[in-house]
């Protein structure tokens, strides 16, 4: 059972959605809103078990709900459960909102569809009208969505050795710029008024991995740097304001036979490029999770061999309290940053 929740900007009832899978019989998708007041669930009739649902999503601002079948997808006021606009793509297995909720992205698994015949299964709509915007060729499904800046003016994407930049007004005139750097294996552009990328080059014959940062509106000037061994692929994390960044590494092997999950570290960027560290952990074992508060001032980190300790670090990686040791894997913040929700699953 996924589930997936949302505060709407309006004065509305908080709402949250999940898609029940039972053994043998269809899916049915529930979209239910909790009283402030009473806490009571009232249940949205017009979305009661809506059969054969592959995914579904909120938009950032919960303005939106979408989700696709099999026959088509279907964006929703959450306010008034009307129906914002049908768009007819079949066999939509992915979908994702803009940060301000204009567009939506579509990713199908690629087909062949005849002789000199390209599918383009990943697509851009504008939502409130249904008119696609762009399409494009994406095999693979980990990290199949384009990446917006949090103004929605560009999106980016990445193919071979570069990540490509689109005007989101101007797409028929093809690429807007490009970030070209050989052995691109991953990027993540940062929310915020001013936004950087990140680049990830793994290791290559005896050079260590690499983070490289750049803003977007230049990319012959290195903002910030960091390089490190053990990192076959990596996680990205930005605070909300886009001015650092953790890096949690991971390696397919631990050498030391510690662990069968591999190694893992953490380490903290600047985007100012003035700062940058390696995250000390005083206990031995996995990074489990790592989750910034809404304030981009703090972060915590869940580590170490079972019973897990999780541990506050402020905006220069400092320790600012420890929460002790106890068996946990997972760590959320609360909307407003004054409460935390530390779970195992």
């Amino acid at each position: 059972m996924s589930t997936t929740t949302t505060t709407t900007a309006k004065v509305s009832p908080i709402q949250f959605a999940w898609n029940a899978n039972n053994i043998g019989f269809e899916s049915s998708l529930w979209l239910r809103s909790v009283g402030k007041l009473r806490g009571t669930i009232a249940r949205s009739p017009r979305l009661q078990q809506k059969n054969d649902i592959k995914t579904f999503q909120y938009s950032k601002d919960g303005r939106y709900f979408g989700w696709a079948s099999s026959e088509m997808v279907v964006v929703i006021d959450t306010e008034t459960t009307e129906i914002v606009k049908e768009i007819p793509r079949k066999n939509v297995v992915e979908i994702g909102f803009s940060p301000k909720g204009t567009y939506i992205s579509t990713w199908e698994r690629p087909v062949k569809l005849g002789e000199n015949i390209v599918h383009k299964n990943l697509i851009l709509w504008e939502v409130e009208s249904g008119e696609e915007l762009i399409s494009f060729t994406q095999k693979s499904q980990n990290n199949w969505n384009v990446q917006w800046t949090d103004d929605e003016a560009f999106f980016c994407r990445m193919v071979t050795n570069e990540v490509q930049f689109f005007d989101s007004k101007r797409v028929d005139k093809g690429v807007h710029s490009r970030l070209r750097l050989e052995g691109i294996a991953d990027f993540s552009l940062s929310p915020g008024k001013s936004p950087s990328i990140v680049v990830f080059i793994p290791e290559k014959k005896g050079a260590p991995a690499r983070v490289q940062m750049f803003s977007i509106t230049n990319f012959n000037v290195t903002l910030a740097q960091k390089t490190f061994f053990k990192a076959d692929k990596i996680q990205m994390k930005w605070n909300d304001l886009g001015t650092n960044l953790l890096v949690l590494t991971h390696t397919d092997v631990d050498k030391t036979n510690k662990s069968y999950y591999g190694e893992t570290n953490l380490y903290f960027l600047a985007s100012a490029g003035n700062y940058d560290c390696r995250v000390q952990l005083d206990k031995e074992g996995p990074i489990h999770d790592v989750a910034w508060s809404p304030n981009s001032k703090e972060f915590i980190v869940v580590y170490g061999y079972m019973p897990a300790k999780a541990t506050l670090f402020d905006h220069r990686a400092n320790i600012a309290y420890e929460f002790g040791i106890n068996p946990r894997n997972t760590v959320q913040f609360n909307p407003q940053g004054r409460h935390i929700l530390s779970i195992s699953f």
